[in-house]
């Protein structure tokens, strides 16, 4: 009797102690290495649009569904053409709640992550989809995940469309026999979609798999379906609402996505190290050489074989619904190599927790023998990920705090621009919104794209005073010399003083001759 009660208190506590490790693991990350990085302009755009786009409205799409002008912050539908609305809600509610630095922000992202972690993993063992040690080992593949938690620190456009998956999973997964959680759940996966569009290739996968492997006539002909179908439309309606004017805008994002990016040798090198955050410390860091990513890299290769085994194995022998899990993993694996553009961590990412929960799921396939080889094989090689991550993390802070978006030189860039007169007018998109969001004052972003001069701010370079921050390191030729040229003729137009700060922006402050 003992025994028995044992059992579940014993399985009770080794989540909560994981729990706490992780929330321990996170909080040092934030604390210790995280807060030291720059802000990356997409992690600052969801919090300028949900805080004070009021500021600067045309850095965000058209079509705002919410705007109170006295609070000082407005929701569009899109932020950009492949992110919506949902990414920034949770912003807007951190913002408004006094917590408004960034550190808080990525211990938000922290927060959000464990609670998506939770919603995916109390279904699976409350409904014993998954046994108790298939559940502890479920959460312990997560817990010990580097890719899935260092990306969720850093980059916000993975983070709530993590959570509403969750959300659907919990959902969805529910035992009552009524029609409400069915249209909950399609909301759910709507609103997702809405979040964030490159879901779409998720969600396309799952349908190719479904209805490779049975009726299609089913599908149709089921209530449930039916109800499902009109809660996605529900949850889509605002993304549908923008399509009737904005299509081009849709149509120009994916042409980019299939625009050649990624070569197949380095798409066969990203699937390879589909579990690796060695692209995430590249991402950020740019061009670094540190021993301990080989090593990671391996033990990356060890997850992606045994990954591989299970999925094999699911598909041969499994039970209809895993088969479907399995060829759709399949599918996405196909998209994420054939569509050129489909090789960023946030892309990988969308895929997760299915390989790990099967993983879990095909362990039942095999002997116990080899059960016991692969368990040990993914734990060992899981756990000797998240150290040599850290590791790693320890050895490339002690030298750098993030390159080109991460880097920390924006903060001293912050404070020395506010001391400039007059509107301030930046020729880097990226940089406007990160100063747009440390100074919380209007910051006017210059497009250079064409000979012309574009200005979505519509403004006059007769403005003055005025200040102009020359960004050196853009992206494209043109844009560069379209933007010196501006600076030239601004100097002839005015009396201007240049200042060089941090040895890469320069700035201009011009007053009328």
């Amino acid at each position: 009797m003992k025994t028995i009660l044992l059992k579940p208190f014993f399985a009770t506590i080794v989540f909560f102690i994981g729990i706490f490790s992780l929330l321990g693991t996170q909080l040092f990350l934030v604390q210790t290495y995280y807060s030291k990085l720059g802000i990356e302009y997409d992690e600052v755009l969801s919090i300028n649009a949900g805080s004070f786009c009021s500021l600067h409205s045309s850095l965000f799409l058209e079509n705002v569904i919410l705007r109170n002008e006295l609070n000082g912050f407005c929701i569009p539908i899109m932020l950009s053409p492949y992110i919506g609305a949902p990414t920034a809600l949770p912003m807007m509610l951190f913002y408004h709640s006094n917590m408004q630095g960034i550190y808080q922000y990525r211990l938000l992202n922290s927060l959000l992550t464990y609670a998506s972690l939770l919603l995916f993993i109390y279904p699976f063992w409350k409904n014993r989809v998954f046994s108790k040690k298939e559940s502890i080992l479920f959460f312990v593949l997560l817990l010990f995940d580097p890719l899935l938690f260092m990306n969720h620190l850093s980059d916000r456009t993975v983070v709530v469309p993590l959570l509403l998956r969750a959300l659907f999973v919990y959902i969805f997964l529910q035992k009552q026999k009524k029609f409400v959680p069915v249209l909950f759940s399609g909301i759910v996966l709507g609103v997702f979609l809405w979040a964030k569009s490159d879901g779409f290739f998720l969600i396309t996968s799952f349908f190719i798999s479904t209805f490779a492997l049975h009726s299609v006539q089913y599908f149709i002909r089921t209530t449930r379906i039916r109800i499902f179908l009109l809660g996605l439309f529900v949850g889509l309606a605002p993304f549908i609402f923008y399509l009737r004017t904005n299509l081009s805008s849709i149509i120009s994002s994916f042409q980019s996505v299939a625009a050649p990016t990624f070569s197949i040798a380095e798409k066969s090198k990203k699937i390879l190290f589909f579990f690796s955050p060695t692209d995430h410390f590249r991402y950020i860091f740019q061009d670094i050489c540190v021993v301990t990513l080989t090593y990671i890299d391996l033990f990356s290769i060890v997850l992606f074989a045994c990954y591989l085994f299970v999925i094999s194995l699911l598909v041969q022998k499994g039970s209809k619904i895993h088969q479907t899990f399995a060829l759709m993993s399949i599918v996405y694996l196909l998209f994420f190599f054939f569509v050129s553009k489909m090789g960023s961590i946030h892309h990988r990412l969308l895929l997760f927790p299915l390989p790990q929960a099967l993983l879990i799921l095909g362990l039942r396939y095999i002997s116990r023998e080899k059960r016991t080889t692969i368990i040990t094989s993914v734990l060992l090689s899981q756990i000797s990920l998240q150290l040599l991550t850290l590791i790693t993390l320890q050895e490339v802070f002690s030298y750098s705090c993030g390159k080109r978006s991460f880097d920390c030189t924006i903060y001293n860039l912050e404070e020395k621009i506010r001391a400039y007169p007059g509107p301030i007018y930046v020729n880097d998109w990226g940089i406007t919104t990160q100063l747009l969001f440390l100074t919380k004052k209007p910051i006017h972003d210059i497009s250079f794209s064409t000979n012309e001069l574009e200005s979505s701010e519509k403004i006059t370079i007769d403005t003055f005073p005025m200040t102009f921050l020359f960004i050196q390191h853009t992206k494209e030729h043109t844009y560069f010399e379209n933007s010196r040229t501006f600076s030239e003729d601004l100097q002839n137009k005015a009396r201007c003083d240049i200042h060089i700060l941090e040895n890469k922006y320069e700035v201009l402050t011009c007053t009328k001759e």
